[in-house]
């Protein structure tokens, strides 16, 4: 029987499927060299919500709400 050859969607889709597995089980995944390691980060990074930068985060737009109509235009702001 011939081997299979798989496209690229299918083995990034099962490498992903790996890693996360790895991850769920508290494991480590290994990178064959460091290109592919700070890939690995930033797709682990991007995933949790994380970028290298941090933002400053204002104390007054924190506590608004918005009030939006039934067509989705906003109307007002209200203190939360």
């Amino acid at each position: 029987m011939a081997k299979r050859s798989y496209t690229a969607k299918e083995r990034k889709a099962y490498h992903m499927g790996r890693a996360y597995a790895a991850a769920k089980a508290g494991k480590r995944v290994n990178c064959p060299d460091s290109k592919s390691k700070q890939s690995f980060r930033n797709g682990v990074n991007s995933v949790r919500g994380k970028s290298g930068k941090r933002k400053a985060r204002s104390k007054g737009k924190a506590d608004m709400c918005l009030v939006v109509d039934g067509n989705g235009v906003v109307v007002g702001k209200l203190k939360c």
